[in-house]
Order: C-alpha cells, then structure tokens, then sequence
C-alpha cells in the first residue's frame, strides 16, 4: 500500500498501549456483551446467568486498584517520496 503511494525507505514502529482499569476504552468488551447479549443467548452461547456473572466479573476486576488493559497494536508508518 505504502510503495503503491509512490514511499521509498519505509519504515514501521508498532506498539501495544498500557491502559488504566478505567479508561473509557476498557469497557468495550462488556459494550461488546451488551450489543451482542440478544445474539449470544439466542445461540446458546451461554445463560443469561453465565453471561451476567461474566459481565460483573469483568466490572469488578476492571475496578480493582492498578488493573491495566492493552489496546491493539498500533502502527506508525513513514517513509519518503521523491519530489516531483
């Protein structure tokens, strides 16, 4: 994609992100849950019980003091064009 953009020397630095326990971004897995929760008991996946005891688990952990969470991997990506 890069080299198609017309970039030479192409270089790429990647990360994992460290967050807080409470950091907005830590309570997408239970936004997850909630958007999904008709589908997931309708498959049987799990019980409604399962699924709210998984749902308070991950609340209370995410809640205990110096709980962090990683984010995806984030890409830095540069390089250089010639001039025209």
């Amino acid at each position: 994609m890069w080299r198609l953009a017309g970039l030479k020397d192409i270089q790429m630095r990647s990360a994992v992100l460290t967050l807080p326990g409470s950091h907005p971004y830590a309570a997408l897995p239970m936004q997850f849950a909630a958007s999904l929760r008709p589908r997931i008991l309708d498959a049987g996946i799990l019980s409604e019980k399962t699924l709210d005891e998984a749902v308070a688990a991950c609340k209370t952990g995410l809640a205990e003091e110096g709980r962090v969470v990683t984010t995806f991997i984030v890409h830095q990506v540069w390089g250089r064009k010639a001039l025209s």
